[in-house]
């Protein structure tokens, strides 16, 4: 069906608000009567002119970038990324009167405040840096993961014959239309040579995803939790078929600022990284989805058995949005204050009495007593076959999506 698959406008229109949202935030949204229109055609003018600094310093890098014997692909991004951050601040301070005078304008003109400095110096970065190193770029990553993909190609033929409930999801499969749509965005996120672009693209195939599915009980809108992330982005990209998936992460991770990779898109981009983990070493997954016992849950490329370990959920106390889990070997009567000072000590809490750990099940927060046996508490809720977290937070914090379910 070309570029317009069916049903991709009724599923863009379902998740219209979210993708505008986050597009707000893309450094290179440029929408009518913008403030900051006049200041970025100033600076691609800057870009474009031969005889400005601006020109000769970009040109220079990238020339020397192509001639380099660095052939390390996490080298060359790492450096492409630094050399970014140098020219924008670069053009904060050398940028001229006319620079300052258009940034002046804009705040002048920001009544909606979507003015945002270092978003559209981070689309002219974008411009003049990647977009001329871009197949270079590229033929460094495909040099360092060929074999990788070719290991994840051979993989999924067998991951490709498990169900989703072999996955130990308990969802149905996705309809034909839906993976019509995904695998659209999926494959522009492969094509995009721009990282914001390859970004959005992904966020926009797992919003798709997570808000498709259907309980297998209910045949209801089904709420995907943490832990199933990981194997539903292995189901996705076996059947999608983008066993590049390796490189598109880090190609990303590498070269978009870290402040527009942060709260759901964060934890997305690592959760995808994970499953590409599971694909490159699927052994465990092969061997062993008939007989795992329900209380036995994944993480990354293996399982961990709460017996032995525990995954403590930790989340941003300003957005709530979970952005680390921590594993904790414990004894099996380890209690939750016990829990709270290991973690206090990994984090480094400068006021740990503040914090407390809680359990989350089914989107209820309860806070645990200090003596209360966490294991105890874990498999009396795997037995009533509920999927429990243990969260450790700020008291009266919160806790938001994904673990309940909120969407993008």
């Amino acid at each position: 069906m070309g570029n317009n698959p069916g049903g991709l406008q009724k599923q863009e229109t379902m998740f219209a608000y979210a993708a505008f949202v986050r597009r707000q935030k893309r450094p290179n949204s440029i929408y009518r009567n913008h403030p900051g229109t006049d200041l970025r055609n100033h600076l691609t003018q800057l870009g474009r002119d031969k005889r400005t600094p601006f020109y000769q310093n970009v040109h220079a890098f990238v020339e020397c970038t192509k001639a380099s014997n660095e052939r390390d692909s996490a080298v060359i991004l790492a450096n492409v990324r630094q050399y970014m951050n140098g020219m924008k601040n670069f053009l904060r301070e050398s940028g001229g009167k006319r620079f300052r005078q258009l940034v002046d304008d804009a705040k002048r003109k920001d009544r909606l405040m979507v003015f945002d400095l270092d978003a559209i110096l981070e689309s002219i970065v974008y411009e003049f840096v990647v977009e001329p190193l871009f197949d270079f770029l590229i033929e460094a990553l495909s040099n360092d993961h060929y074999n990788n993909v070719v290991d994840m190609i051979e993989n999924s033929k067998d991951i490709a014959k498990l169900s989703l409930h072999d996955f130990g999801l308990d969802v149905e499969p996705l309809s034909p239309d839906v993976m019509e749509v995904v695998r659209y965005y999926l494959k522009k996120m492969q094509a995009g040579r721009n990282p914001i672009d390859k970004l959005d693209y992904f966020l926009n195939a797992i919003t798709v995803v997570v808000k498709s599915a259907i309980s297998s009980e209910t045949l209801e809108p089904a709420a995907i939790y943490t832990d199933q992330l990981v194997p539903l982005l292995v189901w996705m990209l076996v059947h999608c078929g983008v066993m590049t998936a390796e490189m598109e992460v880090h190609f990303i991770q590498s070269l978009v600022h870290p402040c527009f990779v942060a709260g759901e898109a964060n934890f997305y981009l690592k959760s995808l990284h994970k499953a590409v983990d599971v694909i490159k070493h699927p052994q465990h997954l092969l061997e062993n989805y008939k007989t795992r016992p329900k209380h036995v849950w994944r993480t990354g490329s293996g399982y961990f058995d709460p017996s032995k370990e525990l995954k403590v959920i930790v989340p941003d106390p300003a957005t709530g949005v979970p952005y680390s889990a921590t594993l904790i070997k414990h004894s099996p009567h380890i209690t939750a204050s016990a829990i709270c000072n290991t973690m206090a000590r990994k984090l480094r809490m400068g006021n740990p009495e503040l914090c407390s750990l809680y359990k989350l099940v089914n989107g209820e927060v309860t806070l645990l007593e200090s003596d209360a046996k966490v294991v105890d508490l874990l498999k009396e809720e795997y037995d009533k076959g509920n999927i429990c977290y243990f969260v450790y937070m700020y008291e009266h914090g919160q806790i938001t999506w994904p673990l309940n379910s909120k969407p993008l």
